[in-house]
């Protein structure tokens, strides 16, 4: 069977509710905006390796580390 772990840990969840001030509804904006933005880098990203193109794929690679952050 596979599978899957988790892609945010609960101490992260749990960290990201604290400074949401317990907002709920905060937090799943802020999580569906940081999908959304990582979902665009990434076709970003793939486009600029299917190209060959390594300065843009570093770029984009950089992007969504910090989007990471």
């Amino acid at each position: 069977m596979l599978q899957v772990e988790n892609v945010v840990d609960q101490a992260t969840i749990d960290e990201l509710f604290s400074i949401a001030d317990g907002d709920a509804s905060f937090l799943a904006d802020l999580l569906l905006t940081y999908r959304e933005q990582a979902l665009t880098i990434l076709a970003a990203m793939n486009d600029a390796i299917s190209r060959g193109d390594r300065v843009a794929a570093g770029r984009s690679a950089h992007a969504l580390r910090g989007a990471s952050l």
